[in-house]
């Protein structure tokens, strides 16, 4: 729904997934909500009319250190690669069924965000992403083996798939947890992700202790 920042950021509302199991239905998974907005996005007028030729792909817990770089061309896009996303992460449970849609060696360490992409070429992953989302969530096997970043697979398996390989940066962003990160100077992004905690200096921060409500001043 509209909100109080519309008036100052260029946005296009796109409608939620249901509840559910159907074709239009979140499956008890809400990040699937990600290509299922793009979807929306790429068939309105806004997109239409876009001026621009690439699109940089960010979520609402990305904070920007600095304006980043565009390497991309119309043929690889960039991304942060993921120590966690790769079948190697936990190559007994993880590679069977990364195998079953694609051979896993083949295969970016990368998600969706964050991205910069050719419009042409994000509007040609969008559908096969999403279809892949409904196919491995309901996929016994791999809904239990991707858990939580299965949204995540189905992208980086769809531009598998689909021949597009990506510039993987490290210094894309930066994920710290635990005793955090000592040099955020080469990053992009800082991604609020992990929990830090630093109790032997008397700090410790979580996102999900403001899951609804904002954090004090």
């Amino acid at each position: 729904r509209p909100d109080g920042l519309m008036g100052e950021i260029p946005t296009v509302l796109t409608k939620q997934l249901g509840a559910g199991r159907c074709d239009e239905c979140s499956h008890g998974f809400v990040v699937m909500n990600r290509p299922w907005s793009l979807r929306q996005y790429f068939a309105s007028k806004e997109a239409a009319s876009l001026a621009e030729d690439y699109l940089f792909v960010i979520e609402t817990d990305h904070l920007l250190l600095r304006p980043p770089r565009n390497r991309a061309t119309e043929a690889s896009p960039v991304a942060f690669g993921f120590y966690y996303m790769t079948y190697k992460y936990d190559a007994r449970k993880l590679g069977p069924v990364i195998r079953r849609w694609h051979d896993p060696d083949d295969v970016d360490p990368v998600g969706p965000s964050p991205l910069i992409v050719h419009k042409a070429q994000l509007r040609g992953l969008v559908e096969p992403w999403w279809r892949l989302c409904l196919e491995l969530k309901r996929d016994r096997e791999a809904d239990q083996a991707l858990g939580w970043v299965l949204e995540m697979w189905a992208y980086t398996l769809a531009a598998a798939r689909t021949g597009v390989r990506h510039q993987v940066h490290k210094t894309f962003q930066a994920e710290p947890g635990g005793a955090g990160i000592y040099n955020l100077d080469d990053h992009d992004i800082y991604h609020y992700t992990f929990d830090l905690d630093q109790r032997a200096q008397d700090f410790s921060w979580s996102k999900r202790h403001f899951m609804s409500r904002y954090p004090p001043r």
